[in-house]
C-alpha cells in the first residue's frame, strides 16, 4: 500500500482570506522579539569610558592638595550627568583620595587614581614631589630679591615681576610643573641695559637656588 501523501493546502482560508506563509509568520515574531529586548528610552545611558583629570597636572608637591574631576562618557562620546562616583588610589600612603575626588599628597612617589561609575572606571597617575616650599617661598619673598627685581628696567622688570607672580600661584597649589616653568622664566629673562644684566643675573642666581630645592628633593 502507498502511503499516504497529504495535500496541499488550499491558497485561501474558508473564509476567503488568504493563508499567511510560515516564513511571513516567523518573521513578525522575530521582529516581536527584537522589539522587546530595545532598551528603556526612559532610562539614562549606560557610561562607557570615564576620564580623570587634575587641574595642575600629573606632578604635585607633598603636603598639597588638589580637587581632581571625573567625566563618564556614553558610547558616543557624549559627557554623562548626575553620576555617583567611587575614588580609590592605589598608593593611599602616597596620595589618598576622599569621596569627593579631593587628592591629598603625602610623601614622594608615585600614584595612580581611580574614579569609578556605573561599573566602568578611569585613572590618572600622580607623582608626589617632596619639595622644600618655604625655602623657595623665603627666596623668591626676600626683600633683597624684591629690591633686584625692583631696580630693573622695562620689560625686563616686567616680565620678572609676571614671572614671580606665577610662582607664587604655583607654590600655593603645589603645581610642581607650573613652579619650575616660572622659575625658568625668571633665570631667562634678558635685558641691553648693562645694569639690567648685572640685576639679572643675581635674579638667575636665586632662580637656580629656587630650583635646587625642587631637584634635590625628589625621590
Amino acid at each position: 500500500m502507498r502511503p499516504h501523501t497529504p495535500s496541499s493546502l488550499p491558497s485561501t482560508r474558508p473564509d476567503g482570506r488568504p493563508w499567511r506563509s510560515l516564513g511571513f509568520v516567523l518573521g513578525l515574531a522575530a521582529v516581536a522579539v527584537g522589539c522587546g529586548n530595545d532598551a528603556d528610552p526612559t532610562q539614562p545611558p549606560a557610561t562607557a569610558s570615564v576620564t580623570v583629570s587634575s587641574p595642575i597636572g600629573s606632578r604635585i608637591a607633598a603636603n598639597r592638595s588638589v580637587q581632581l574631576s571625573a567625566v563618564a562618557e556614553d558610547a558616543s562620546g557624549n559627557a554623562l550627568s548626575g553620576r555617583s562616583w567611587t575614588w580609590s588610589s592605589s598608593a593611599p600612603s602616597i596620595a589618598g583620595v576622599d569621596d569627593s575626588g579631593t587628592l591629598q599628597a603625602l610623601g614622594a612617589g608615585f600614584t595612580t587614581v581611580s574614579a569609578t561609575a556605573d561599573g566602568v572606571s578611569g585613572q590618572l597617575a600622580m607623582e608626589v614631589v617632596a619639595v622644600n616650599l618655604d625655602a623657595i617661598s623665603a627666596l623668591l619673598d626676600d626683600p633683597w630679591t624684591g629690591a633686584i627685581v625692583s631696580a630693573l628696567t622695562d620689560p625686563a622688570e616686567a616680565t620678572v615681576q609676571a614671572a614671580l607672580a606665577e610662582c607664587d600661584a604655583a607654590l600655593g597649589v603645589g603645581d610642581v610643573d607650573a613652579l619650575e616653568a616660572c622659575l625658568d622664566a625668571a633665570a631667562v629673562a634678558t635685558s641691553g641695559d648693562p645694569t639690567d644684566q648685572v640685576l639679572l643675573a643675581f635674579v638667575g642666581l636665586i632662580a637656580n637656588r629656587s630650583q635646587q630645592h625642587v631637584q634635590l628633593q625628589i625621590l
